[in-house]
């Protein structure tokens, strides 16, 4: 593990390397910023790992609609930190986008498959994408 001070913020990370930043507290976080840029496929979190960040998307078809499902999907990307989107779509399947951590990303897919309680899934269809910086989950109508 590379241990860097803070003049060595100003130098550029090379791949392969994991930084660890045990100086800094949550409040400067914009002087990392360089390192966070959710343009990048990786950042760096606090625990000292490198994380791959992903965008999927996802088509969930069955009982989905009229279920809680959306509802349910943002509660489960907020617990899991990912941010994205979901909303029905009119041939009563409901789309979902989802950024984030790879095994975050994963956890939320593999929930489409069960969904709330009521939901009745039959098929979820995924695609990967480009990430396009959401801040946040949210349901669209």
């Amino acid at each position: 593990m590379i241990q860097l001070s803070p003049g060595a913020l100003n130098k550029q990370q090379t791949s392969g390397e994991v930084f660890s930043f045990p100086e800094y507290h949550k409040s400067n976080l914009p002087k990392l910023s360089p390192f966070l840029s959710s343009k990048s496929p990786f950042f760096i979190n606090f625990q000292s790992e490198v994380c791959k960040m992903v965008h999927k998307e996802a088509i969930i078809r069955g009982k989905v609609q009229g279920v809680f499902f959306r509802g349910s999907a943002r509660e489960k990307a907020e617990e899991l930190g990912v941010r994205g989107e979901v909303k029905n779509l009119p041939d009563g399947s409901v789309w979902l986008v989802a950024e984030g951590e790879e095994e975050a990303v994963n956890e939320l897919i593999a929930w489409c498959y069960e969904g709330p309680l009521r939901a009745e899934v039959q098929e979820v269809i995924v695609k990967d994408g480009e990430l396009n910086e959401y801040r946040d989950f949210r349901v669209t109508r």
